[in-house]
């Protein structure tokens, strides 16, 4: 999807600035510097530094992070243990080498960082601030600054240390010596200083009143543009905070807020924006999409259609007019309206709304050809298949899932990161479904397995985006004949503690709850198989619980009442 400022990416990009989210006040700070640092006192900026905060969806960059990574000419890694922790600060560090080895300027702000000429790597056993997903990747020692202070530092001292290390960025990134670089820093703020003076001066003399409007105009601009970049700011940081917030148990009033009061505060502080700003009208329809995902999860699925039926209607008169970032939001938004459907059970709605989805990514990717947009041209043509196949059209679910194998195997080839390879086993989990539905069991047997060998390793950070499907091919594979009862063993052990770490995140998303008494069934099947009845019993009381819950909750969820009356059907004596 198309994010709403991606217009910055196309620009010339200088430099990339790469942090945790705790580093986010230096990183605001060395991108402030960078780009004012001996800057002639006419222009915007001196370097062109792209600072992302705009990590609002889902758990894949976007296109205007992976358009900025691509056309930035150095990446700036501001190294710390939050750092070498950070999903993200791997993500887009693995996305900077896409491209082959290209510059790297590291500004290390705590922890520890060794090179071994040894072994032409960071020393592993000393490094403490980076990504691991470094190991390997540079030749040669990368460039490193060191921006760390003691604890309790006086804010001059950090000031005056930030100005040494932004002085030695500035003259690797821009390409001219530090001296000429220091001098004409210098330089500029004399000049800014004598112009502020001469200003005064003018203002003062009657002769020069056409001068003095025109100046003031132009500070009243200055002002208008400062004020508007400082709302859009805070109204990313209120977005990141929303969506942080979904995984804290019993936070989801204080989100509500946020998302309600998100506009207000735009409104507030940027009272001249016009309602059609595109700006605006974007971060007014994904907040809807916010809420709406929030009510979904929540179970309560008439207010959820009500928020994705207002994110539609916002990006529908853009859409009409081919406007890529509103079609995006639109196919977006037929991807929600269409799983909202799967839980009522409504299958003609299911597949109407993701036709649209794939009619809207199609025009997008029309319109721009790249990856990104091919990518989800996969995804949402690999729902529609699974959605097909649901309602018994094999030949068109077996068209539409050839055409997004296709492509999200030559895309996993070409950049294998995380969110292709969650695309990959998701396409192998629905052609294993449709194999099922043809009666081809070996066949479906044969396309989980390729599921389950790409799955990470349980005890990889990043294994928990990919939770939910690794939940979804423990049920098919134990449910399977031909599975050995070993295997079975070992999948409902791994399956359930996935389960359990979804659920336990947040016990307000019922599709968590739904998805893991769907794995306790045959779970339940197993232990009474094995002689364990107790247990059995045990695990089908678990799945009934939390299902009766979730239907009193939301009495709709017809998929939560077709996973009990199944459970319930089950009899272990």
């Amino acid at each position: 999807m198309v994010n709403p400022s991606s217009s910055s990416a196309a620009k010339r990009i200088d430099a990339f600035i790469s942090y945790s989210r705790s580093d986010v006040f230096v990183a605001r700070r060395l991108q402030s510097r960078l780009q004012s640092f001996a800057k002639p006192w006419y222009a915007l900026r001196r370097a062109n530094v792209f600072r992302d905060e705009s990590h609002l969806v889902g758990t894949q960059l976007g296109p205007a992070l992976e358009a900025a990574l691509d056309q930035a000419r150095y990446l700036i890694v501001l190294a710390s243990p939050d750092a070498a922790r950070s999903d993200w600060v791997g993500t887009e560090v693995a996305r900077w080498f896409v491209l082959g080895e290209r510059p790297v300027l590291i500004i290390v702000l705590q922890g520890e960082i060794g090179w071994s000429d040894m072994d032409g790597d960071f020393d592993w056993e000393v490094t403490t601030c980076l990504p691991t997903v470094l190991r390997g990747r540079l030749k040669v020692e990368p460039r490193w600054l060191d921006l760390r202070v003691t604890r309790g530092a006086r804010d001059a001292e950090f000031e005056s240390k930030l100005e040494a290390v932004v002085a030695d960025a500035a003259c690797e990134i821009i390409g001219l010596p530090k001296e000429q670089l220091v001098g004409e820093d210098v330089r500029q703020h004399r000049r800014l200083a004598l112009l502020s003076r001469l200003a005064l001066a003018v203002v003062t003399g009657l002769f020069c009143i056409a001068s003095v409007l025109g100046f003031l105009a132009y500070l009243k601009y200055v002002e208008s543009e400062r004020r508007l970049s400082s709302a859009f700011e805070m109204a990313l940081e209120s977005l990141i905070t929303i969506e942080d917030l979904r995984t804290v148990p019993a936070a989801g009033d204080v989100r509500a807020k946020l998302s309600t009061h998100l506009e207000v505060m735009l409104k507030e502080l940027a009272p001249d924006l016009p309602e059609t700003d595109r700006r605006l009208v974007s971060r007014r329809a994904r907040v809807a999409v916010f809420d709406g995902e929030n009510e979904l999860g929540s179970g309560n699925l008439v207010n959820a259609q009500a928020k994705f039926e207002a994110a539609e209607k916002i990006y529908r008169e853009p859409a009409k007019r081919n406007e890529i970032w509103a079609l995006a939001g639109l196919g977006d938004v037929y991807e929600r309206a269409a799983r909202l459907a799967t839980m009522r059970g409504d299958t003609a709605e299911m597949i109407r709304n993701q036709a649209l989805a794939v009619q809207c990514a199609e025009k997008v990717y029309e319109h721009e050809p790249n990856d990104i947009n091919r990518g989800q041209l996969a995804t949402s043509q690999d729902n529609l298949g699974a959605a097909l196949g649901q309602a018994g059209d094999l030949e068109g679910a077996q068209r539409n899932h050839g055409l997004a194998l296709s492509t999200v195997e030559e895309l996993f080839a070409k950049d294998p990161v995380l969110t292709r390879r969650d695309d990959l086993v998701r396409s192998y989990v629905m052609l294993s479904e449709l194999a099922q539905r043809q009666g081809q069991r070996e066949v479906e047997l044969e396309w989980l397995r390729k599921a389950q060998a790409k799955l990470p390793d349980a005890k990889v950070p990043e294994s928990e985006r990919m939770a939910p499907i690794a939940v979804e091919i423990a049920i098919r594979m134990s449910m399977h004949p031909s599975t050995p009862a070993e295997d079975r063993s070992e999948l409902c052990a791994r399956g359930l503690a996935e389960a359990d770490r979804l659920v336990n995140a947040d016990r307000r998303e019922l599709p968590s709850l739904v998805l893991r008494a769907r794995l306790l069934g045959p779970c339940a099947i197993f232990a009474g198989v094995s002689g364990d009845i107790s247990r059995a019993q045990q695990l089908l009381a678990q799945g009934s619980t939390d299902l009766e819950c979730t239907l009193r909750q939301e009495p709709e969820y017809e998929e939560a009442k077709a996973v009990l009356g199944w459970l319930q059907s089950l009899k272990m004596d």
